[in-house]
């Protein structure tokens, strides 16, 4: 594990300690969904790079927040679902690299992915329905396609502005509160939309 730093972030360093040459993969979340606080991904890939790692990115905090360019963070994988970004539940996208996409064999099988079939064996078609086993979820990919148009008529730039903005004015108002406690960086341009807090001697449940 890469441990975070005293106000929940990832720091270089400490990815920099964690992260060996025994290191095959590096799994973490582009945005925590305990904290908001925005992990340095291009960087963290840098060094899982040089170490011959991949790396996989759960973004399904951070794509409906805020800008995400996949070939600059470098990232091998990346995965966010279709329900954080006002789609329906059970769709979602996984980007991977095709150099490594196309080492990798299917784990489920069905329709469409099939490109020839002989007695014994067969051959899968090209990327991406290698992967697409069975009939795909037409409904929800519809969905989602609607759901990025609309974020994107918005602009993802103006809703994380937005959000910092909040997120800004949220902690200098309770940071004046007494029996508050505020977890994660009180800088906002290092979390999204998000501030998690401690309210003295109440339990979150009530």
């Amino acid at each position: 594990y890469i441990e975070l730093e005293e106000d929940g972030t990832i720091s270089i360093e400490q990815a920099e300690k964690t992260i060996t040459e025994k290191t095959k993969i590096v799994a973490l979340a582009h945005v925590s969904n305990v904290l908001g606080t925005i992990t340095p991904i291009k960087e963290i890939a840098a060094l899982a790079h040089k170490v011959g790692a991949v790396i996989l990115v759960d973004g399904a905090q951070a794509v409906p927040h805020m800008e995400v360019n996949v070939v600059d963070l470098d990232a091998d994988f990346y995965a966010f679902s279709g329900h954080k970004m006002m789609a329906p539940t059970g769709i979602g996208v996984l980007y991977g690299k095709r150099e490594l996409l196309d080492k990798m064999e299917p784990t489920e099988f069905g329709g469409e992915m099939i490109d020839f079939v002989e007695l014994y064996d067969s051959t899968w078609k090209e990327l991406p329905w290698k992967f697409e086993a069975g009939t795909p979820i037409i409904g929800g990919a519809i969905a989602l396609g609607a759901a990025i148009d609309y974020l994107a008529a918005i602009g993802i730039d103006t809703i994380h502005a937005y959000e910092q903005e909040l997120v800004s004015y949220a902690i200098e108002q309770m940071s004046k509160l007494e029996g508050i406690t505020i977890y994660g960086p009180t800088d906002a341009s290092k979390r999204c939309g998000l501030v998690t807090f401690n309210i003295e001697g109440a339990h979150p449940h009530d």
